[in-house]
């Protein structure tokens, strides 16, 4: 009979003990397939052996301030700081039937969430130029059928609408259009594909183990290994994307983290729950954001890989879904997805300008991106065609898209390659 932990990191010692900042009590429910509860403890076999972890580097102030302002918010405090000189604030206020939260970052609003009913309307100024380039509205309801989001990015210099996206959920499918500005007014499509609330992280490495079960060492490396992935990819964004920094520090005092071992179909190693972990009406440390990880395919891994793993995962809550098309290239990935090209800039041990450039959405040649690795594509371009064996394909050089993607009536309105170009 197989079992299954599942483990809650929520901040605050007197909420849920396991993975909790500041504990060093191990709790968990260990979980049999029939329903049944276990005990606790080192029960469950398989998943690897894991080793190192333990310790976390460096300054731990920032975890010490996140678990301060869980607790404070978890007593209905209006205003905490989430880090330790106040650089990132979060505060809300309620009226009636409608709750307005907002983060700041040295004083400036960078986002901005209105709950009302179950609507949420979330507006963020990622730049941090006092205009807010993105928006998004989300419509919840009991039925996963009824659920869908429309996102409007804006442009910096016109300030007009410069793409819609689209998220309809229909049970375990969310069909994704994106579309830009019509010549004749309106929207014309640019994009559409299905994806799932799910996204998941894939890791080239060593074989899978047998089941999905962690042990008690796994455990308690997790636990240190989670704790130091927020930790260090919120320092690593706070020098050059302070809001994005501010908006991990604030999913983490308001929601938490429930972090779950599980068998996950090949070759996944890890998911999150990303469209719960979507801004909603919620009480604080009640609704943790949720990420599975297979132990069998994650632990054989070094830590320094698993804490990319675990800060890919939390990143899909404020970066979104990924597009397949992006991903279909392992070789490619880091400087096409923003997910993956921000756990690389934070995590892998030779991170490129290319993949800096992917996630702070600017050029190669940006001063922020100086530190890294020049060695690396900035040109690339996609073939939008959506038929044909080079549909959606990305080539090294606009050039080269130009000459393989197919062209013809199918191909009608889909004709010009889509550069990726971050050269300066």
């Amino acid at each position: 009979m197989k079992r299954h932990w599942v483990y809650t990191f929520i901040l605050g010692c007197g909420l849920v003990g396991f993975l909790a900042m500041g504990c060093n009590n191990i709790e968990g429910s260990d979980t049999e397939e029939g329903g049944n509860t276990g005990g606790t403890g080192g029960e469950g076999g398989g998943g690897g052996g894991g080793g190192g972890g333990g310790v976390l580097p460096g300054d731990a102030s920032v975890l010490e301030v996140l678990e301060q302002a869980a607790e404070q918010l978890a007593k209905g405090a209006a205003e905490v700081s989430l880090s330790a000189d106040n650089h990132f604030v979060f505060r809300r206020t309620t009226e009636g039937n409608v709750t307005v939260e907002e983060l700041l970052v040295d004083g400036r609003v960078v986002g901005h969430q209105e709950h009302s009913g179950n609507t949420t309307v979330w507006k963020r100024d990622r730049d941090m130029d006092g205009f807010m380039e993105w928006e998004a509205t989300i419509y919840r309801s009991e039925n996963p059928n009824e659920q869908r989001m429309v996102i409007l990015t804006y442009s910096k210099s016109t300030r007009q609408p410069e793409q819609r996206e689209s998220y309809t959920r229909s049970g375990d499918i969310i069909h994704v259009r994106r579309e830009i500005p019509a010549s004749g007014g309106g929207w014309a499509l640019s994009k559409e594909f299905d994806t799932t609330p799910n996204q998941p992280s894939v890791v080239n490495g060593p074989s899978p183990g047998i089941d999905g079960t962690c042990t008690a060492p796994q455990a308690s490396q997790l636990k240190d290994l989670m704790q130091s992935a927020i930790q260090e990819g919120i320092k690593c964004m706070e020098s050059k994307l302070p809001a994005e920094a501010a908006e991990i520090s604030e999913l983490v005092a308001k929601r938490g983290i429930e972090l779950k071992c599980e068998d996950l179909p090949p070759p996944l190693v890890a998911e999150i729950n990303w469209w719960d972990a979507l801004p909603t009406r919620h009480l604080p440390n009640k609704s943790p954001v949720e990420i599975t990880i297979d132990p069998s395919r994650l632990f054989p891994n070094s830590p320094q890989k698993i804490k990319l793993v675990l800060y890919h995962e939390l990143l899909h809550a404020i970066r979104g879904v990924h597009d397949l098309s992006d991903i279909a290239d392992s070789s490619k990935v880091n400087d096409l997805d923003p997910v993956y090209a921000c756990s690389s800039m934070c995590f892998d041990s030779n991170p490129t300008q290319c993949n800096c450039a992917k996630c702070l959405d600017t050029k190669v040649c940006d001063p922020r991106c100086s530190d890294y690795n020049s060695n690396c594509n900035s040109a690339y371009s996609r073939c939008p065609c959506p038929v044909g064996s080079n549909a959606g394909k990305w080539f090294d050089t606009e050039a080269q898209c130009r000459v393989a993607c197919p062209t013809g009536t199918a191909c009608f309105m889909h004709s010009i390659c889509y550069p990726a170009d971050r050269s300066c």
